[in-house]
């Protein structure tokens, strides 16, 4: 299938952003890295023999990302002049009670990217984004904002929303919709670029630590419990 990406640009925007998140197309860690909760019966969830079950099958056939959200940025500048990017802030916070239903994980396949990392503590109140080397396998370069794009020059960015990434509880067993905000100075003047699921707010369910709910996955076409 067609990679699974959307680009957003902010009226006047100087910057222009483009969002992966297919394990295929952006590679988000090892083996099976995703699973999804899907509040509506398993047997109304169609497998596919011919489409592989990711985030664009997920998201698009009402799955919520279970325990994590992983995508990839490119920015790039709209005009030859440098625009300086300042910040990733996560805004338009709704945090809901926890959903419950079938988890089906992830069969592809993907591996190590050499994207700069930014990991969210999104069960943190409020959450805490960090440079960290930890994404893919350890791969993801650790550095720190600012960065400088122009029309000739494109930043890529991992991010990958944990639940707390070491610095609280393990868990909020809840569910967050999110939106990510990215911050950038441009000729004198400060803006903001707004960073979403093709205008769609980001979900992110973070399950109980002792949760055991049985895994599916699809095989030929047909669930089978892990």
């Amino acid at each position: 299938p067609a990679p699974s990406a959307v680009t957003r640009q902010a009226p006047q925007s100087p910057i222009t952003v483009t969002l992966a998140y297919d394990q295929h197309d952006v590679d988000n860690g090892m083996c099976s890295c995703m699973d999804w909760v899907f509040s509506r019966p398993l047997s109304t969830v169609p497998a596919s023999r011919s489409e592989a079950i990711n985030e664009t099958w997920a998201h698009r056939s009402g799955g919520v990302d279970m325990g994590r959200t992983d995508f990839k940025l490119a920015v790039q500048g709209a005009t030859p002049t440098a625009v300086q990017l300042l910040g990733f802030r996560v805004v338009d916070i709704e945090r809901g009670p926890a959903i419950s239903g079938a988890d089906i994980i992830s069969s592809s396949g993907c591996g190590p990217s050499p994207a700069v990392g930014f990991g969210i503590a999104l069960a943190r109140n409020p959450p805490v984004i960090t440079p960290i080397s930890g994404l893919d396998d350890g791969v993801a370069k650790k550095i720190p904002f600012p960065f400088v794009v122009s029309s000739t020059d494109i930043q890529q960015f991992q991010v990958g929303a944990r639940d707390s990434l070491g610095l609280g509880p393990s868990s909020c067993d809840c569910d967050i919709k999110w939106r990510l905000a990215l911050d950038w100075s441009y000729e004198g003047k400060l803006g903001t670029t707004l960073i979403d699921d093709n205008g769609q707010p980001f979900q992110t369910f973070f399950p109980p630590v002792a949760d055991s709910a049985p895994q599916w996955f699809d095989s030929s076409g047909v669930w089978k419990q892990m």
